[in-house]
């Protein structure tokens, strides 16, 4: 058994070397502090286990080169062997997260996985069963002691499953920096996965550098990189538990920006908003979304706009402002709210301000307000056309009378419903007052205004309402002046001329429709 002492019996400072080993092991140690104080940071985690593979390896390395026996030298590379294995996928799958592409299902993730414990166990297994290693020797010559490695049947596959795994995350944050233009972000994750991968090739191709192996400073100096880049794009500010407790949990959506406009953090109700960020999205830009209207992002203000998610309108309030520091801009906080029960609320009370609400028609001011308007711009076209009808009800007292006011109140909402769904959406339709209700048609001659009188006169004759184990039916007296035929003042002025054939109808024997003819001068 190999006591721990023995593993450090040499002092490091005997050669450069494994002066650089140590300060390497110093820099990945800080590394991998700053990774679990990141823990709770959305998609930080993946760094964090990451920076831990990286630690171990650098931990069983500088035991290594530190060692004086064999044995302690053979213990030192079984412990490295707990992160090596490790390396390549934690980088790849840290690339799929940051470059935004969709996590691996649980499974697949597995199978990629299952190689890293295997070599890690035949490492372990030495000497006993030499599938990694063949043969160890231990040397104290050269640039500093190291262990001396007749390669076993699964040292290149891990060799390769390494290297492999690390090219592919090379591969994938160059294509996902270059198409998103983040040039910056490229050069830095290129340059920080690019080091391991050359040190990689090296010790494949020549060997050791006289008993040193790079690999392990490269990975330190890349996860310093890549540490320095989190730092600088403010990863670490949103990390706390306090973070999570009233940022993650809340109910508003919360997306920070830094100050080029890539998002950089965001909590759940985000993703409930905008799904692409599911996906982990991060350096996205805030008009990527397609959901998010791009006027919306162009300078801080509250803005409201509205989205539909799964047959739901949403209507939602943003807030867009500055994030400052020392007086210096640092990025901006996007804080989005569900505004929709008070825009629900809103367009309830306008809708009851304006619409009868027996009916479902305009109210006497609404038409009139809207029907002036519509009047207005037929007017102004050559040759305008337009006209307006008004119908009452035969006999509605009687019914009131008979079948109480209930009944009567249910013929008004039934021809109210008749009105909005045999009319255009152009038409405009009202409850004039009382069983009087009215509809101005624009772009319309009189016998396609006459046709529709007709049909609506027999709808409603055709009707048959129940009361108790009665029925009955109703009928109902049409006007009809026309633009050409009437030549109208305004619009109040052809409404009185509809409501003038209406009299007529009503005084000639009801369910009768007539159209209003000028007076001779």
């Amino acid at each position: 058994m190999v006591s721990s002492l023995q593993l450090f019996d040499s002092p490091i400072f005997d050669s450069p070397i494994a002066l650089v080993t140590a300060l390497s092991f110093l820099v990945i140690s800080i590394v991998f502090a700053y990774t679990l104080a990141c823990w709770r940071q959305r998609n930080m985690m993946y760094f964090a286990v990451l920076a831990f593979a990286v630690f171990i390896n650098v931990l069983g390395y500088f035991l290594e080169v530190t060692a004086t026996t064999l044995e302690a030298a053979v213990v030192a590379s079984k412990v490295a062997y707990i992160g090596v294995p490790l390396t390549g996928i934690l980088f790849y799958y840290f690339s799929r997260v940051f470059s935004g592409k969709p996590r691996l299902k649980a499974l697949p993730f597995t199978l990629l996985l299952l190689p890293a414990p295997i070599f890690t166990i035949s490492v372990f297994a030495y000497p006993w069963l030499p599938v990694f290693y063949e043969e160890l020797a231990f040397s104290t010559q050269g640039l500093v002691n190291h262990l001396m490695v007749t390669p076993g049947l699964l040292y290149y596959p891990c060799v390769l499953y390494n290297l492999f795994f690390t090219a592919l995350a090379l591969f994938n944050l160059v294509t996902s920096f270059m198409k998103q233009k983040r040039y910056e972000g490229a050069v830095i994750f290129i340059f920080a996965i690019t080091i391991p991968l050359a040190a990689y090739f090296y010790n494949l191709a020549f060997g050791n550098l006289d008993g040193w192996n790079p690999q392990r400073s490269a990975l330190t100096l890349s996860m310093a990189l890549l540490a320095i880049y989190l730092v600088r794009y403010k990863k670490a500010e949103w990390l706390s538990v306090g973070r999570e407790l009233v940022v993650q949990d809340m109910d508003d959506a919360f997306i920070l920006l830094d100050n080029k406009g890539n998002i950089i953090d965001h909590n759940v109700s985000a993703e409930n908003y905008f799904p692409k960020l599911q996906k982990g999205a991060l350096n996205y830009k805030l008009e990527e979304l397609w959901e998010f209207p791009e006027e919306n992002y162009k300078k801080y203000d509250v803005y409201q706009f509205g989205i539909t998610q799964n047959g739901q309108y949403k209507q939602l309030k943003v807030s867009i402002s500055p994030l400052e520091a020392n007086e210096k801009a640092t990025g901006t906080l996007v804080v989005i709210s569900d505004d929709t029960a008070s825009y629900q609320m809103i367009q309830d009370l306008t809708r009851m301000a304006r619409t009868d609400e027996l009916t479902g028609l305009r109210n006497r001011a609404t038409f009139f307000s809207e029907g002036s308007l519509s009047y207005a711009m037929t007017n102004r076209h050559e040759g305008h056309k337009g006209c307006a009808l008004m119908m009452d009800i035969d006999h509605f007292k009687v019914v009131n009378d008979t079948y109480g006011h209930a009944m009567g109140d249910e013929v008004l909402a039934y021809i109210g419903e008749l009105i909005l769904s045999r009319f255009r959406h152009t038409d405009i339709s009202g409850r004039y007052g009382g069983e009087e209700l009215c509809v101005w048609m624009p772009a319309t001659v009189h016998h396609g205004a006459y046709h529709v009188a007709e049909e609506i006169q027999a709808a409603v004759e055709a009707k048959q309402f129940v009361y108790g184990s009665t029925t009955f039916s109703v009928t109902v007296s049409i006007g009809i002046a026309c633009m050409r035929e009437s030549n109208p003042k305004d619009f109040d002025d052809l409404i009185r001329q509809a409501d003038e054939a209406l009299y007529e109808a009503k005084n000639t024997g009801r369910n009768r429709i007539c159209t209003y003819k000028p007076k001779a001068e």
